[in-house]
């Protein structure tokens, strides 16, 4: 039972384990995030953030801000909430808000394992139907680095779930004796990969996948529309947008970060200008209110600079992974993983919205806030490739009409 003025909060983690953690009434979201990531030993925690769900989606937390803000009413009342087991727990969600390329980038085990554990449950809820052999192989992944080397006297018969590592609709069009019949000489075909070697694989191939390393928003096509059909997609390398046609999620722009001219927010209305649209033409579709406005702007920008700050270590990752290939190819029969730390701790400021470590990219990467009273707030992010304007104007009169909870 917690004191006076404390709160428990159950975190569930991507391996579907929970914590439950006591914090101050007046705690912020950096604070819990501190406490999950000493209980878990998570080293590397640049990759996680908290998030909350709001409206059947994930809303990440902005740590800075105290959890009262995410979180019911009756956390501010009195008496022990969270404790009572007839009320609903204070839930927050453990969660991979940037994804990587390449898990190498990830140089913390328990942090990797749990990057892993995200993707298997994504893996569960994907639909490319068109890369239907690639979830066989990121089963074989999954099996090697959940069980180790397939052993012929042991793992017989149903040695595992298909639920656990295939989407429905691959049970349902192959049946589960094809898979059971199948997928053993596939995990077989790994034999002498280690846990971190498996994973690494399972994480590169899980990136093949376009509906899994992905944040999803919905969003109005216009002011009058009731439901949201169209989906706003953040991935690894920018956003997409799709649109709900019965049921069916279809694809109708891929905008990589480089080809992105400006994103402009102005009350509720999100503007997107980019390279692949004509000059004159720009995409408007409406968030529903200022807060979901200001949520897709943070969210937006802080991927965008991670992008950028990563981009110099994961390409000495692939000079490096380059010249073992080539080195192994002449030297070695058999491809040897190598333990080499690499200096990570760069990545911390790539997801701190107040601090860029001018170490990690030079001055030109980047403009200053600029926040005028008489002009609209602008964030300038400038890439080095190109420059991508993110603009925000939000109503201040509006600013109560969508509250977070």
């Amino acid at each position: 039972m917690p004191e006076h003025g404390k709160r428990i909060v159950c975190v569930l983690l991507p391996n579907r384990k929970q914590l439950r953690i006591t914090v101050e009434m007046k705690a912020t979201g950096r604070e819990l995030f501190i406490k999950v990531c000493d209980l878990m030993q998570i080293r590397d925690s640049h990759f996680f953030g908290l998030s909350v769900v709001k409206n059947n989606e994930y809303i990440f937390m902005d740590l800075e801000q105290k959890l009262s803000k995410y979180f019911t009413k009756k956390w501010k009342q009195e008496g022990n909430f969270g404790t009572d087991k007839f009320r609903p727990p204070f839930l927050a969600f453990f969660r991979v808000q940037y994804y990587v390329e390449n898990g190498t980038i990830i140089s913390s085990k328990t942090a990797r394992h749990l990057y892993y554990c995200s993707l298997k449950d994504q893996i569960l809820r994907s639909c490319c139907t068109h890369r239907e052999e690639v979830y066989f192989f990121l089963a074989a992944y999954g099996l090697q680095a959940d069980l180790g080397n397939y052993k012929k006297n042991v793992h017989v018969g149903r040695y595992f779930e298909p639920e656990s590592y295939f989407p429905q609709w691959v049970i349902a069009k192959r049946g589960t004796e094809y898979i059971l019949r199948h997928t053993p000489e596939i995990h077989g075909e790994q034999q002498g990969f280690t846990v971190k070697k498996a994973v690494l694989k399972f994480i590169k191939d899980s990136c093949l996948l376009e509906d899994v390393p992905i944040h999803y928003y919905r969003l109005h096509k216009d002011k009058k529309e009731t439901c949201q059909t169209v989906v706003l997609g953040l991935t690894l390398r920018g956003i997409r947008i799709y649109q709900d046609v019965n049921h069916v999620r279809q694809l109708l722009y891929d905008f990589h970060w480089s080809t992105i001219r400006k994103f402009t927010f102005l009350g509720k209305k999100f503007i997107i200008q980019s390279d692949d649209l004509p000059s004159a033409q720009k995409l408007v579709y409406y968030t529903g209110c200022p807060f979901r406005s200001r949520y897709l702007l943070q969210l937006l920008s802080n991927s965008h600079r991670f992008h950028l700050n990563v981009q110099p270590i994961m390409m000495q990752i692939r000079k490096r992974e380059d010249a073992e290939e080539i080195e192994l190819s002449v030297d070695e029969p058999e491809e040897v993983l190598v333990d080499d730390p690499w200096d990570f701790t760069q990545i911390k400021d790539a997801v701190d919205e107040k601090s860029v470590d001018s170490s990690v990219l030079d001055e030109e990467f980047w403009e200053e806030v600029v926040l005028s009273v008489d002009e609209p707030d602008e964030f300038l992010v400038d890439n080095p490739w190109r420059n991508i304007q993110i603009k925000v104007t939000l109503e201040e009169n509006a600013a109560d009409s969508c509250d977070l909870i």
